[in-house]
């Protein structure tokens, strides 16, 4: 832990495996014991850089392949965690060479009286992946997988659960049926995300295709409706504010040229394919949505903030920055760099691509106009940025021999630039406060 002007710095847990944010002061981490043969799961509540309160959730065995206990997901009203452990009273199965044991859905309540633990779903066959709460907080979707991590070419079957173990269901995958001549299948199904109560969406990739799909539990069908079948996989974007999907739309194979940005509704009616709406012909890339603020490259290489109405429509459009990309040819792997909106939508950070000349941080406003930092005797060139709250952000910045670590404050004018820490590998920030 470190303050924002970092100073400070306390190491709080040693032998920690993962870690996920509850609160402003409470903490989730998987951690090795002393022999490091087994897994906690502890519950950690912090004040003043000190653990004023910690509770043993749970603990098991470590695997020596995948850790006894990982996928924390923490509930929506923060009473809870859901996440996997291994099982190791079921008999193994073989993946590259590996003996593997199978995965079970636990959930934990939080609290620091005492451990509550309890199973939600046995499983004596497989992994399962991918936790993710319903946006009423009663149900977690989930993937059971014979592949670690779910990758390409493996067949993954999504499920439900009700938080109290009850309506256990398969929902849909891996087949997915057939649209326009051609087999889909969820070999991986990714990116999971409840867009309601009882819909969920996610992406699968076949290695040939980049489908996206909606799912309704209530239509009690096996098979999910494709809303769209074609697209590069890094462009899906969901815009809340209006329920739409934002994403680079491709002709009917891989390797196709593109087609540009298109969105379609979640909302969309129909049982077969949606048909999508375009957006911008020219589109390259999309990085970001905010409520209905669509972060995107155009066809000129300059970056987009515009207003996505719920219809599909155009709004405003503004440039930001006056940045022209030295766009590569269109293949599949082509590097944009990234971007990104405060989580209050009043600020669009940029990191341009490593093909870039110019490959420094910049802020802007929403009218376009640069947000002036000042000067820093470090490299601003970095990684990964993430927002730290609407008026900071972190920085992850490669150096010699390691990675700085650095806040930018831009509630001030100019900004602000900290060096939070420098370390030898790279830092990943796990809360705000």
């Amino acid at each position: 832990m470190a303050d924002p002007k970092g100073e400070n710095k306390k190491k709080l847990v040693e032998g920690v495996q993962s870690a996920v944010p509850v609160n402003d002061t409470q903490i989730l981490v998987t951690r090795l014991t002393g022999t490091g043969d087994k897994l906690q799961l502890k519950f950690l509540e912090i004040a003043d850089g000190v653990i004023t309160r910690q509770n043993v959730l749970d603990e098991q065995q470590n695997g020596s392949t995948r850790p006894g206990i990982s996928a924390l997901a923490v509930s929506l009203d923060k009473t809870a965690v859901a996440y996997t452990k291994i099982n190791f009273t079921a008999p193994t199965f073989t993946l590259f060479g590996f003996e593997f044991h199978p995965e079970e859905l636990w959930l934990a309540d939080l609290n620091f009286s005492g451990p509550a633990a309890r199973k939600l779903v046995n499983n004596s066959k497989d992994f399962i992946e991918d936790l993710h709460w319903s946006t009423d907080g009663n149900r977690l979707a989930f993937i059971h997988t014979f592949h670690a991590s779910t990758g390409a070419g493996y067949a993954t079957e999504i499920w439900s659960v009700d938080k109290d173990g009850t309506h256990l269901a398969y929902l849909t995958g891996p087949d997915e049926g057939t649209y326009q001549g051609e087999n889909f299948r969820a070999a991986p199904a990714t990116n999971l995300l409840w867009v309601g109560p009882t819909e969920l969406s996610f992406q699968s990739y076949d290695q040939v295709h980049f489908p996206l799909w909606i799912h309704d539990l209530t239509l009690g069908k096996d098979q999910a409706r494709p809303l769209s079948l074609n697209a590069d996989s890094r462009s899906y974007h969901y815009c809340e504010a209006v329920r739409r999907y934002a994403f680079i739309k491709r002709g009917p194979k891989y390797d196709s040229p593109y087609e540009g940005l298109f969105t379609v509704s979640v909302d969309e009616p129909g049982e077969g394919p949606a048909p999508g709406q375009l957006f911008d012909g020219g589109a390259k890339a999309v990085f970001d949505c905010k409520g209905d603020n669509l972060l995107y490259l155009d066809g000129k290489g300059q970056i987009i903030m515009a207003k996505l109405n719920k219809d599909g429509s155009v709004g405003t459009k503004v440039k930001i920055g006056n940045y022209q990309y030295s766009l590569a040819a269109d293949s599949f792997a082509a590097n944009y760099g990234s971007a990104s909106i405060a989580p209050d939508g009043g600020a669009v950070l940029v990191l341009p691509p490593t093909t870039n000349s110019d490959k420094t941080l910049t802020i802007f406003r929403l009218d376009g106009s640069n947000i002036s930092l000042q000067d820093a005797n470090f490299p601003l060139a970095g990684e990964t940025a993430d927002w730290y709250d609407a008026k900071r952000l972190v920085l992850s910045s490669p150096k010699q021999g390691g990675y700085l670590f650095v806040l930018v404050n831009i509630s001030t004018s100019p900004g602000t630039i900290t060096l939070l820490d420098s370390a030898l590998q790279k830092v990943v920030l796990i809360t705000q406060n």
